[in-house]
């Protein structure tokens, strides 16, 4: 019987450090935070719109968090960029195409208008962008 209670001891704390190994590897926020800081900074430093200008090195970065990443990249999104109140905040273009790059990398969905900002598309395009990332990312 002592050698059962042991033997259950030794697999308990087992089961705890691989537990807490794997909480250890979640990213923090203030990680997340940066990186996405970092990549809409780069963003901000391109000259052309994408696809002319491809991804920014950033993107790739980002999407190795996965998803636990992208509520955060869903918040830098506009509802429309064409909008009058949108422009009022001056909406990046580029930022805009680089985050849901990133996106379209974490989820594996193709990078084509409906699922990116494109500047030649028409509004009402654009304008599903955010929702269709608010579903992938929320289920709503």
């Amino acid at each position: 019987m002592k050698h059962w209670r042991v033997l259950f001891a030794v697999l308990f704390l087992l089961l705890l450090s691989i537990a807490g190994a794997v909480a250890g590897d979640e990213p923090s926020q203030d990680e997340m935070r940066a990186e996405v800081s970092t990549l809409v900074k780069a963003a901000k430093e391109l000259t052309t719109l994408w696809p002319w200008s491809g991804p920014v090195p950033e993107v790739a970065r980002v999407a190795t968090y996965g998803k636990p990443i992208a509520p955060l990249l869903v918040s830098i999104l506009v509802d429309d960029p064409d909008s009058v109140e949108e422009r009022s905040q001056e909406v990046n273009w580029n930022v805009q195409q680089q985050v849901a790059l990133a996106l379209c990398k974490i989820y594996g969905v193709t990078d084509e208008a409906g699922h990116v900002y494109m500047n030649r598309a028409s509004r009402e395009v654009n304008a599903r962008v955010k929702q269709f990332w608010i579903h992938e990312v929320y289920g709503r």
